[in-house]
């Protein structure tokens, strides 16, 4: 070809005319069926894609109500729970158990990435807080038969006797008022909830109870012997200096205590990047976050403020780093 012109033939035909490959091009008739079959074959698949999504979003909103079925009855185990432990246990507080697992089911909710399961778990969450505020846990029906009997069976000798050891143990401990004071509280700081009981009748229902906390835990340790005591006395003593040592770390930011999956890998991030710089600028870093973290808690002196979780975090990387550093040197 030279310029779009056959060299080989005389007549030196135009390239689209014909070509040298020993073929012959012929004009074959065909009818419209037949020429626009392509199109027909890709609506068809269109069809069929379009069945196989429909089947697909059914799948999916079954899927959808079967785990809202799963979520409901998850949650009325969680309440059967909640009741047996109720019953069970007087003392025990299920309103303060349920709002921090609540509060670990929020810190984990940041690791969702899909919004359809953040939705479901944000309902199961409303769900749980719906259990928390429910008076019926809180305030358990077999608690106002058990303080009518040992009202009317003790002597008046013994309620004196169990009134001075009530004002004894206020003395030495503060006693703990039981799950209807957590639920006042919560409902205190919500400005949406209502109190649900008047003043008068919520006094002597609190009052109630702290008499018979008094009086099984008195009745519990009265089994006990001088020795079994006064070692429950060094535990207990031993278990509130590692509270205080906890809790005065954290206000130091010593220590930042449960880590959330989103939290963990956050501290990972830091510590990476922590790894490349070198030690001046380690220890410059160290000591410019200590001092924000001291100025953000000297700032508001008169509350107690949460600190900077990130800044903890980097803080804690940068600890880490400089503890690895001294160590390989």
């Amino acid at each position: 070809m030279n310029n779009g012109r056959c060299t080989v033939c005389p007549g030196k035909c135009s390239y689209d005319m014909h070509y040298h490959d020993r073929r012959l091009i012929k004009c074959v008739p065909k009818t419209l069926n037949t020429a626009i079959s392509s199109l027909s074959n890709k609506y068809i698949e269109a069809e069929k894609d379009k069945v196989a999504c429909e089947l697909k979003c059914k799948s999916v909103q079954e899927t959808k109500r079967f785990i809202e079925q799963l979520l409901q009855e998850q949650c009325d185990k969680v309440h059967d729970a909640c009741m047996r432990v109720q019953s069970n246990c007087e003392g025990f507080n299920i309103t303060e158990e349920l709002c921090t697992f609540i509060s670990l089911l929020k810190n984990d909710l940041n690791t969702l990435r899909s919004s359809a399961v953040i939705l479901k778990a944000a309902k199961f969450i409303e769900k749980l807080e719906t259990l928390a505020n429910d008076h019926s846990l809180t305030l358990s029906k077999r608690s106002y038969p058990a303080v009518t009997k040992k009202k009317v069976r003790h002597s008046k000798r013994r309620n004196q006797g169990q009134a001075t050891t009530t004002t004894s143990n206020d003395d030495l401990m503060i006693i703990d008022e039981g799950p209807t004071s957590a639920l006042v509280t919560q409902m205190n700081h919500s400005p949406s909830e209502v109190l649900l009981f008047e003043d008068d009748l919520f006094n002597r229902i609190k009052t109630s109870q702290r008499e018979v906390s008094n009086f099984s835990a008195s009745s519990k340790y009265a089994k006990y012997t001088t020795e079994q005591l006064i070692a429950l006395t060094r535990q207990s003593m031993e278990k509130n200096i590692m509270i205080a040592k906890e809790l005065n770390s954290r206000c130091e930011a010593a220590s930042i205590g449960y880590l959330s999956a989103t939290q963990l890998l956050t501290l990972c991030e830091y510590y990476a990047s922590c790894r490349l710089l070198r030690s001046d600028e380690l220890n410059r870093l160290y000591l410019q976050l200590q001092l924000e973290l001291q100025q953000s808690n000297d700032s508001v002196s008169s509350e107690i403020v949460p600190m900077s979780v990130d800044k903890l975090l980097h803080l804690t990387a940068i600890k880490l780093c400089l503890e690895n550093t001294d160590k390989f040197q």
